[in-house]
C-alpha cells in the first residue's frame, strides 16, 4: 500500500462536493468480479458523506489506520423479497441472492437469475434540518453553529451477480459513511468510511433421495474473495472559509468460505441450514491490524401449504466462536420470522420481523411487495424498530 505525507489549505467551494464524490468512488474496492457491486453501494455512500462536506479532498498523511474502529451495522441482507420476509429465508432462498443467504438455493435455478439490489438506511426525523440544510449549500460555519456535537451517516449493502443452475457468480459489497461535526469547530471534523465486498464463486447440486421420503436435496458451496476499503479524513479550520484537511487509508483482502443445505419434503415442508464465513478474516495492509469474522450457523424451516400461496418461516442466525464478532460487532443469536402471500401468482404481499433479545434495538419489523410478470419481478421492503427510522430495499430481478 503506497502512503505519503503531505498537508494543505483550501478554500471551501461548490465543485469540492464532486471532487470528494470522484475521489471516494475511484478508490472505493477494487473492480474484478464484485466491481459493479462495490461501485454502485460505495456511490451511494459517497454521495450522502459529500452532502455532509463542503470540505475540499484531503492529502494523504503516512499514518497505518485501523479499521476495526468502524464497524458496519447489522443489514437486512441481500434483496427485497428476503427483507420482506424478515430474512427467514435460509430454506426457501431459490435465486442468485441465495449467494448470500444458502449457497445451496442456488442449485432451484431454472437457467438464468439475476437479481441487482441495493438497500440504503432512511435518515431519522432528528437529522432532517441538517440533511435540508446540507443540500441548501450551507456553509461549514453556520453548520458548526446549528449542529456542534452531532453526527451524520449512512449504511447500505449492494448486490450483483448471475446465476445459472448449479454455478453463480455475485458481489455483496457492505459499506458505512459517517461525519462528525464536534462540539468546538477549532476541533475540526472527523469523516470515516468502511467496505468490504465479497466477490463470490457458488457451486450447488441438487440430489433425489428417496430413501429419506425426501423431494430433494441441495448442497452448495461458496468461495469468497474479500476485499475491504477503509479511509479517514480530518479536517482542521485555518481560517475563515479555509481547511487544513490529512487523511490516510488503508486496504484489506481476506478468503472465507460458505456451505449449506436445503431439503425439501413435496412442497409444503423446506429445511435449510448454511455455515456461513469460515475461515474469514481480513488483513488490513502489509503488516496492518486482522480483522476476524465469526462463522455464523444459520438454520430455517418454511411451510407452505397446498393452494394457499402461502409461506410461513422462521430461522435463527448464531455466531459459532465465542469473541469473535460479524461486521457489526456482534456475537449474539438472531432470530427471524417472515411471512408471504402471493396472489394470482403476480402480486406477493411480506411481512416479517428479526432481533437479537437483550439488544439496545431488539426487534426490527419488515414489510413488502413483490409485483412479477413472467420472468420478470420487482420488489421493495423496508424495515424499522419505531417506524421512525430504518432502511429501505429494491430489485428487480429476472429469473427464467
Amino acid at each position: 500500500m503506497s502512503q505519503n505525507t503531505s498537508r494543505r489549505a483550501a478554500r471551501c467551494c461548490g465543485s469540492a462536493h464532486s471532487r470528494f464524490l470522484r475521489r471516494f468512488t475511484h478508490r472505493c474496492i477494487p473492480g474484478r468480479a464484485g466491481g459493479l457491486a462495490a461501485a454502485a453501494l460505495c456511490t451511494a455512500l459517497a454521495l450522502a458523506v459529500a452532502l455532509a462536506l463542503p470540505l475540499p479532498a484531503a492529502a494523504a498523511i503516512a499514518t497505518t489506520p485501523d479499521p476495526t474502529v468502524l464497524t458496519i451495522p447489522e443489514g437486512p441482507g441481500v434483496g427485497a423479497a428476503a427483507l420482506g420476509m424478515g430474512g427467514a429465508v435460509v430454506a426457501i432462498t431459490a435465486d442468485q441472492t441465495s449467494a448470500y443467504w444458502n449457497p445451496a438455493g442456488i442449485a432451484h435455478v431454472h437457467w438464468i437469475s439475476i437479481v441487482p439490489s441495493l438497500s440504503l438506511d432512511l435518515p431519522q426525523k432528528e437529522s432532517l434540518p441538517l440533511l435540508q440544510d446540507l443540500l441548501a449549500g450551507t456553509d461549514a460555519q453556520t453548520l458548526w453553529e446549528k449542529y456542534q456535537g452531532q453526527s451524520i451517516s449512512v449504511a447500505g449493502t449492494g448486490t450483483l451477480g448471475l446465476a445459472t443452475t448449479h454455478v453463480a457468480l455475485s458481489a455483496v459489497a457492505q459499506g458505512v459513511a459517517q461525519a462528525q461535526f464536534p462540539q468546538n469547530a477549532s476541533d475540526g471534523v472527523t469523516t470515516q468510511w468502511k467496505a468490504v465486498n465479497a466477490s463470490t464463486l457458488t457451486l450447488a447440486h441438487s440430489f433425489q433421495v428417496p430413501a429419506l421420503s425426501l423431494a430433494r436435496l441441495d448442497v452448495g458451496a461458496n468461495i469468497k474473495l474479500l476485499q475491504g476499503a477503509y479511509d479517514r479524513t480530518h479536517y482542521d479550520v485555518s481560517g475563515p472559509g479555509q481547511w487544513s484537511a490529512t487523511s490516510d487509508s488503508i486496504r484489506g483482502t481476506g478468503v472465507a468460505y460458505d456451505i449449506g443445505v436445503q431439503a425439501q419434503t413435496l412442497d409444503i415442508m423446506h429445511l435449510g441450514a448454511v455455515v456461513r464465513n469460515l475461515g474469514a478474516t481480513l488483513t488490513w495492509g502489509d503488516a496492518g491490524p486482522r480483522e476476524t469474522l465469526a462463522p455464523v450457523l444459520a438454520l430455517g424451516v418454511a411451510v407452505r401449504p397446498p393452494l394457499l400461496g402461502l409461506t410461513v418461516a422462521a430461522g435463527i442466525d448464531k455466531p459459532l466462536t465465542a469473541g469473535s464478532t460479524d461486521l457489526a460487532g456482534s456475537d449474539a443469536a438472531v432470530w427471524r420470522l417472515g411471512v408471504e402471500q402471493s396472489v394470482l401468482g403476480v402480486l406477493a404481499l411480506r411481512a416479517g420481523a428479526y432481533g437479537t433479545p437483550g439488544a439496545a434495538t431488539p426487534v426490527m419489523y419488515t414489510g413488502g411487495l413483490g409485483l412479477g410478470l413472467g420472468p420478470v419481478r420487482a420488489n421493495v421492503a423496508v424495515q424499522t424498530a419505531d417506524f421512525s427510522t430504518g432502511q429501505a430495499c429494491a430489485d428487480l430481478s429476472l429469473n427464467f
